[in-house]
């Protein structure tokens, strides 16, 4: 299998199947030694340099090992590609070692899953660290809440447009996106979490901009949870779950896409730093605004900062302070929105505590706009990731007309 129509079929099948992940970086350099193959040569590093990574005329490679990095990762790439969704493959695609081409051989033995040293060790980390989380919530999630205070909050204005409805409802958890970072060499050596960088399209941007960071930043296609999540979803799930009706279904913000905010009802649970989709649509018709730190939000109003304490270090035993935020509007199509937030795990385990005590929700309904549209921010007093006491800060109306004022995507 050496002709050019074989190597592009065997091409065509890796990308299909997403055998290169998402990076962007990657599927340049992997396009760029197909094409040159096709074409019966062999791309230089310097070309490479240029063409992927943007270096000018005066690239040294001695000095400058991005090039080598990036093909030793296309290689594990493609190693694990062939030990995963592409087993089933008679023939594979190398890169030569020393080369910058593609070849194919026949695969003559099976190839086992190839993920070794401290990268392993990472995924193998946040698998057990996830497993851990789920294990410990999901029993606290069917029996956290008695039928009848469901029942009662149900009824309420905050929560009956969503349950309700015949609409499905997406439960929506912020995660982040991390990326490791390999010190220039080979394997990861710690993992990085940058607020400005969530995805591998906005880390392979970030590194464009930055040359120097090339061959240490890396994707690793990892995302995390905050603590906090679970507990939260613990309270609420209970109250949007009902007999004879599907339970709503659950995914991470880096799952959601535009056109499921048509569809459904969206449930948002995290910290105000992990709103991704939803945070340019919360914040349009609020009147808060982020501030330069993913802990700090700012009145517009008033100019009053409302930073939380709960990400700072402290002594064991010292009260800090963190914020719980809630919104609810409509949708664009008629569905609802609401947001559970914090701006740490604290401030996150509060709002969704508040939101779950029916005496308290129907505080909130009087306060702005009949219930219909409308912003709560609390300040929550506690030690650790415990909430002792809470204060309502403001209550405010939304100007929805702002929010869904500039479409969901293009073609959306």
């Amino acid at each position: 299998m050496n002709g050019a129509e074989d190597l592009q079929a065997q091409a065509d099948r890796l990308l299909e199947r997403r055998g290169l992940g998402r990076s962007r970086l990657m599927h340049i350099l992997f396009n760029l030694l197909l094409t040159r193959t096709l074409n019966g040569e062999t791309a230089s590093e310097l070309e490479i340099a240029q063409a992927v990574f943007r270096r000018d005329d005066q690239f040294d490679s001695s000095i400058d090992a991005t090039v080598r990095v990036y093909v030793h990762r296309l290689r594990r790439k493609l190693d694990e590609y062939y030990s995963g969704s592409g087993s089933a493959e008679v023939w594979r695609l190398t890169v030569p070692p020393g080369e910058y081409r593609l070849t194919t051989e026949r695969r003559t033995v099976p190839v086992g899953p190839v993920r070794t040293g401290r990268r392993a060790k990472i995924a193998i980390v946040a698998l057990a660290a996830a497993l851990a989380i789920s294990l410990a919530a999901w029993p606290v999630l069917w029996f956290a809440a008695p039928a009848d205070r469901e029942r009662t909050l149900r009824q309420t204005a905050l929560w009956a447009p969503i349950v309700d409805t015949t609409r499905p409802t997406l439960i929506v958890l912020g995660d982040y996106y991390i990326f490791g970072d390999t010190g220039g060499g080979v394997d990861v050596q710690r993992l990085v979490r940058e607020f400005p960088v969530n995805s591998q399209n906005e880390l392979d941007e970030f590194v464009m901009a930055r040359p120097d960071l090339a061959g240490r930043y890396v994707d690793l296609d990892l995302h995390y949870l905050p603590v906090g999540a679970a507990a939260a979803l613990a309270n609420i799930l209970p109250v949007l779950r009902q007999s004879g009706r599907d339970t709503p279904r659950v995914i991470t913000m880096s799952e959601l896409r535009p056109e499921m905010l048509r569809f459904n009802n969206i449930v948002y649970i995290g910290y105000l730093s992990g709103l991704g989709l939803l945070q340019d649509r919360v914040f349009a018709g609020s009147r808060f605004a982020m501030g330069d730190t993913p802990d700090e939000l700012i009145d517009s109003r008033s100019g009053k900062h409302f930073v939380s304490q709960a990400g700072d270090a402290v002594r064991p035993g010292t009260p800090n302070r963190d914020y719980a935020y809630f919104s609810s509007f409509a949708g664009p199509t008629g569905t609802r929105v609401v947001i559970v937030a914090g701006t740490r795990d604290m401030g996150l385990a509060g709002a969704a505590k508040l939101l779950t005590d029916a005496g308290e929700v129907n505080r909130l309904g009087s306060q702005a706009d009949g219930g219909r549209a409308f912003e709560v921010l609390y300040g929550i007093e506690g030690l650790g990731r415990t909430g002792m006491k809470s204060n309502m800060e403001l209550a405010s109306p939304l100007r929805t007309s702002r929010i869904w004022a500039a479409p969901l995507a293009p073609g959306h």
